[in-house]
């Protein structure tokens, strides 16, 4: 017999706070993720205009998982990919992507605020030790969501891995296509 709604809202709450307790690295983390990206692409065929709550905390998740489960990453990334890839312009879905945008940042990298007058630190994301094919991946899904400008912490996230030594020419051209395309 099928679940109620409620038992379903029940279930992946309790699947959602799941995956918040486990460690990144844990064995039941990728399980977890996968469960949350399958109920998010059935909630997005039976609701294509609303965003799953799950995938609103995506850029935290990702942030979280870093690069200790680039597997689960790679899950998170593929379900905003998918999702973004279905989202009518002007819907509560596409609003939500576009406002989660600016969140992703810190994925790609950020400059932390300086305690007197310097420039901050620079942090790198999960993103630069994450394997190329995911790299490619998050581009992609950045370039998916929305279609007008990037929010400027976003552009200046992916300005600063760019810049980065060691990314590979693939990813980097990528970068430099989206910016190019969508830089403002």
């Amino acid at each position: 017999a099928a679940l109620s709604r409620e038992h379903a809202a029940a279930v992946l709450a309790a699947v959602a706070e799941a995956e918040k307790e486990a460690s990144p690295a844990s064995a039941a983390c990728l399980p977890l993720v996968r469960f949350l990206a399958a109920a998010a692409r059935r909630e997005a065929l039976a609701a294509p205009a609303v965003l799953p709550s799950w995938l609103v905390g995506a850029p935290r998740l990702l942030w979280r998982l870093g690069a200790k489960n680039p597997a689960a990453s790679e899950v998170v990334l593929r379900a905003l990919h998918e999702r973004a890839a279905r989202a009518r312009e002007g819907t509560p879905a596409a609003t939500a992507l576009e406002e989660l945008q600016p969140a992703l940042a810190p994925f790609f990298a950020t400059r932390l605020p300086a305690a007197g007058d310097g420039e901050g630190k620079l942090v790198f994301g999960a993103f630069s030790a994450l394997p190329t094919a995911t790299q490619e991946l998050a581009v992609d899904t950045v370039w998916m969501i929305g279609g007008g400008p990037l929010p400027a912490p976003l552009l200046r996230g992916l300005g600063l891995v760019c810049a980065r030594e060691g990314l590979p020419t693939a990813v980097r051209e990528r970068v430099g296509a989206l910016v190019a395309a969508r830089g403002g």
